[in-house]
């Protein structure tokens, strides 16, 4: 009787959701903190600790006790869902191309002949023909083509100018 009970009130939650009638807040029914704690870990990328500082403001500073105060405040199953949501979004709005994976591949090879690290150079050029290649192996050679390919200076060279 409680499986079937569960379940409709998931059907529901689910409907509601899906006609914009209650948010994804709302059904998990989080506080302002829960938000806010969430939002800190996944969004700006701060750790449990520093996250749960920001929020709850603890008066205690002992690592330790800070430790386990946040990693008991995020286990829970609220929390952990609506962090998995924020995931599930963050994820979708960052479009990943095949251009976007080969302009920060180029970038990637730039710092490294700045910084002279020929490992480093050989891995994004690598890198690069690997999404080139794969693009044309799914039939869209022109997927990364609109790239304008630049090589770089060498840096003796670009001191002299």
């Amino acid at each position: 009787m409680t499986t079937n009970a569960t379940q409709a009130e998931i059907e529901r939650d689910a409907t509601l959701l899906r006609d914009g009638e209650m948010s994804i807040e709302q059904q998990l029914d989080l506080t302002a903190d829960d938000v806010l704690f969430c939002k800190a870990v996944v969004l700006e990328g701060l750790s449990q600790i520093e996250a749960f500082i920001k929020v709850r403001q603890p008066s205690t500073t002992n690592r330790k006790t800070l430790q386990q105060s946040a990693t008991k405040y995020a286990g829970l199953a609220k929390r952990r869902k609506y962090m998995a949501y924020l995931q599930i979004q963050a994820r979708a709005a960052v479009p990943v191309t095949a251009l976007s994976i080969v302009k920060e591949l180029e970038e990637a090879r730039l710092l490294a002949i700045r910084v002279e690290d020929p490992k480093a150079m050989v891995a994004a050029s690598l890198g690069k023909a690997k999404v080139v290649g794969m693009g044309e192996l799914l039939g869209d050679p022109g997927a990364t083509q609109t790239y304008e390919y630049t090589r770089a200076t060498e840096p003796a060279q670009q001191a002299d100018e």
